[in-house]
């Protein structure tokens, strides 16, 4: 290594390799820091957008409204990953899970916990993607839009079920960021408290029959960005699990409380729905005894979120 030249070259292929590396990745974190930007902006226009299908009264309107939304959005996450190819991975949460369950860095109750609702993301994330969102119920009250898409009969050998997926837009959020690890991570808070479910049933003459009420919050997903960052936001869902109704009701009436706080002042808002039907034939098939006495023997208890009827 002592010719001159020889020395040149090696300095020149050093420059070289090295202005090449830096090049590139500077080249990575620009396309990275685009495809962030662009991310944000198409989840910044949804949030400017929705708004109006919430507010819209006729139910017609408002689900072809949020129909197009959806449409809109997934186009538009379409056209993004189109021009940063490469990066789109919606699956890098679930994939992540199975990751730490194989290399036993999760715990088994934790990975059952997460997995559960990182499925539950993933299925109404598909549902919309489909564009098939399209709720059998829908009202608005007070700023906030309520839905139930989906109404399923659940096999249990103990006691029939109803199970009543919901969607409720319009809570109050807020992005803080959680030192309590040592290091900082963006944590999303969402109040959405649903205050109270009560299921009447009618006889012929609309007069009550039967009563069942619930306290507490139900199953609900209230930040599915964190299992697919691309979801759109706003959004918070779940199911009420519920004894099917007893066949002697004749018209089944379905109410909810459910409140969100703002997150600057405190101050409280809580929309009233009401769903009220003639008793379709799958809703048959339950015995209400023990809860018509609950109801009348222990009315107190419906208002405990920590109380025996509360559903989670």
């Amino acid at each position: 290594m002592n010719n001159p030249i020889v020395k040149l070259i090696a300095v020149l292929v050093v420059l070289v390799g090295g202005g090449f590396f830096g090049l590139t990745t500077y080249r990575k974190k620009s396309t990275e820091y685009e495809n962030r930007l662009d991310l944000d902006r198409i989840r910044r226009e949804w949030l400017e957008r929705q708004p109006l299908a919430r507010q819209l009264d006729a139910p017609d309107k408002y689900r072809f409204e949020q129909q197009q939304l959806f449409k809109w959005y997934f186009n538009e996450l379409t056209e993004h990953y189109n021009k940063f190819q490469g990066l789109k991975d919606y699956e890098r949460v679930g994939n992540d899970l199975e990751d730490k369950k194989r290399t036993k860095k999760m715990k088994d109750a934790e990975y059952a916990l997460l997995s559960e609702r990182y499925k539950g993301t993933k299925d109404f994330w598909e549902l919309a993607k489909a564009n098939k969102y399209d709720p059998v119920f829908t009202a608005v009250d007070k700023g906030l839009r309520f839905d139930i898409y989906k109404v399923e009969s659940i096999a249990d050998p103990k006691e029939p079920k109803l199970r009543l997926s919901y969607a409720l837009w319009g809570a109050q959020r807020k992005w803080s960021v959680d030192s309590s690890g040592g290091g900082k991570v963006m944590k999303l808070n969402v109040n959405a408290a649903f205050h109270e479910l009560s299921v009447v049933g009618l006889d012929g003459d609309g007069k009550e029959i039967t009563r069942m009420t619930a306290a507490g919050d139900p199953y609900k997903i209230d930040n599915p960005e964190r299992f697919i960052e691309e979801f759109p936001p706003g959004i918070v869902f779940g199911s009420y699990d519920l004894p099917k109704i007893p066949s002697s009701v004749i018209t089944v009436e379905v109410t909810w409380d459910i409140g969100t706080r703002s997150v600057l002042t405190g101050e409280e808002v809580s929309g009233k729905f009401v769903w009220k039907q003639p008793l379709p034939s799958e809703w048959k098939g339950g015995d209400w005894a023990d809860a018509k006495e609950q109801i009348r023997e222990e009315p107190e208890a419906a208002a405990d979120p920590k109380g025996k009827k509360g559903k989670k």
